[in-house]
């Protein structure tokens, strides 16, 4: 699943994919943060455990520019629902 976002005035921000419990039924989740351009990859994070939190930092952004981030799953068996949150941590 693809998701856009407009940078903050900070230019740094945190993006965090919660499963489990009440949060969602996903599994093995993959994170991917992408550039402007939408093909160059920026960051990328993965799970520990089947049923991880998965999160990216990043210091780098420009504000008011606009970024993209995938989330997906390792296999089709860990399909399920997620929580997003995205901060602006200055």
């Amino acid at each position: 699943m693809w998701f856009k976002f407009k940078a903050p005035e900070s230019e740094n921000g945190s993006i965090i994919v919660y499963v489990g419990g009440s949060s969602g039924t996903q599994r093995r989740t993959l994170l991917a943060l992408w550039d402007t351009d939408g093909v160059t990859q920026l960051d990328c994070a993965t799970f520990s455990n089947d049923d991880d939190n998965v999160s990216i930092y990043d210091g780098g952004w420009k504000a008011d520019e606009y970024y993209y981030f995938s989330v997906d799953v390792q296999d089709s068996q860990s399909v399920g629902t997620f929580s997003l949150c995205l901060t602006d941590t200055d």
